[in-house]
């Protein structure tokens, strides 16, 4: 999963919908405003098309920029979480060599799945 989103983040066009999208919408703009917008969509390596669709069904979750800032961080969260179960892992190493397990280890680990959980859901209702 984790590597469809970081494809989708680097991608110019959304992707296809069943029976394709066949309401175009014309927007005239001034040449400052269309030198702008061009602006704004290369500096987020997408079409202009994409970021006014994007920027304008985004709601409160802001632009495109923002909606890559936001998969940026949870994707960084993500691999903290990868780096926690490996040391998770040398701890269960550690109590299977001693036979043991401290209860605490077992709260963290409910807490860490809780989090893995959420970052996964979150990614999943981002718009692309």
């Amino acid at each position: 999963m984790s590597e469809e989103h970081s494809r989708n983040l680097r991608r110019r066009r959304r992707e296809n919908v069943p029976g394709g999208r066949s309401h175009p919408y014309k927007v005239l703009v001034s040449e400052d405003e269309k030198q702008q917008l061009e602006a704004l969509a290369g500096a987020a390596k997408v079409s202009v098309q994409r970021l006014l669709v994007a920027s304008a069904l985004a709601g409160d979750r802001g632009g495109v920029d923002q909606q890559r800032e936001n998969a940026a961080a949870l994707f960084h969260i993500e691999r903290l979480l990868a780096n926690l179960a490996n040391n998770i892992n040398q701890i269960a190493r550690q109590a299977n060599a001693d036979n043991s397990i401290r209860e605490d280890t077992r709260v963290v680990l409910a807490e860490v799945r809780k989090a893995a959980k959420r970052i996964d859901a979150t990614l999943d209702q981002m718009a692309w």
